[in-house]
C-alpha cells in the first residue's frame, strides 16, 4: 500500500508537463478514489497499481473514471492497448460480484421498486426489510385499514417480511374435501404488532446505513 500511495503522489503532485496519457489518467482515478463505494475501494486499489505497472509501450492510453453504476464500476477510455483493455474489464467484472458494501463476494439484487445493488446477504438483509416495514408501516397506521377487516395471507406478504409473523399468530381456515387448511391473518392482527414493527423499522436503517 505504501508503494502505491508514493506511486500515486507523484502523478498526482506533478503538472501533468511530460507525463503520458495514462500517467495523467492514473493521477486522476487517484484524485476521484472518494467516488468508489467502500466495499469496492480494494478492487480500484488493484486496478491503479496494474496501471502503474505497465511499461511505457501503454503511455497513449486514456482511461477516466470511475462511473459508478447499481451494479458495475464502468469507466471511458481511448487508445486502449489490449493490456489497459484487460485491466479495466476484469474490474468492471469484479464490481459485478462484489458487495458495493463490505466488499465480500455478492449478486446484483433487487429491493423495493425500483433499487438494484451489487450485495451480499448480510448486507441485503436489512435493506429489503427496511424497504417492505417501510411499504407496510403507512399502511398499518391508514385509517381504512385500521376499520377493515381485510384478509390476509401469505401471498400477500414478502418472505423477508413474513418472517417476522409468528406462527401462533396465523389463523387458519379449513378447505376442500381433504380438510386442507390454509393460513390467514386479519387486518388487525397486523396493527396489533404496528409498535413493534416501527422501532424495528429504526433498527435495521441504523444497521443498513452504518457502513455506508
Amino acid at each position: 500500500m505504501d508503494y502505491l500511495t508514493d506511486q500515486l503522489r507523484q502523478f498526482t503532485d506533478s503538472q501533468d508537463m511530460g507525463n503520458s496519457c495514462l500517467q495523467k489518467s492514473i493521477a486522476q482515478l487517484n484524485r476521484r478514489i472518494d467516488w468508489v463505494p467502500k466495499g469496492w475501494v480494494h478492487l480500484y486499489h488493484d486496478l491503479v497499481k496494474s496501471l502503474l505497472n505497465l511499461n511505457d509501450d501503454h503511455g497513449n492510453s486514456v482511461v477516466v473514471g470511475p462511473w459508478v453504476e447499481d451494479t458495475m464500476m464502468e469507466f471511458s477510455s481511448r487508445s486502449l492497448t489490449p493490456a489497459v483493455a484487460g485491466i479495466l474489464r476484469k474490474t468492471m467484472q469484479r464490481s459485478h460480484c462484489t458487495c458495493k458494501i463490505c466488499g465480500l463476494p455478492g449478486k446484483p439484487r433487487n429491493f423495493g421498486s425500483d433499487t438494484q445493488d451489487v450485495l451480499c446477504a448480510r448486507c441485503f438483509a436489512p435493506r429489503e426489510l427496511a424497504v417492505q416495514l417501510a411499504l407496510w408501516i403507512p399502511r398499518l397506521e391508514s385509517a381504512d385499514f385500521l376499520e377493515s377487516e381485510s384478509v390476509i395471507v401469505i401471498d400477500d406478504l414478502d418472505l423477508t417480511f413474513l418472517a417476522l409473523i409468528p406462527q401462533t399468530q396465523w389463523r387458519w381456515v379449513q378447505y376442500g374435501l381433504d380438510g386442507d387448511s390454509l393460513p390467514y391473518l386479519l387486518a388487525k392482527d397486523l396493527v396489533e404488532r404496528l409498535p413493534e414493527l416501527k422501532h424495528l423499522h429504526a433498527l435495521v436503517m441504523e444497521i443498513a446505513t452504518a457502513d455506508e
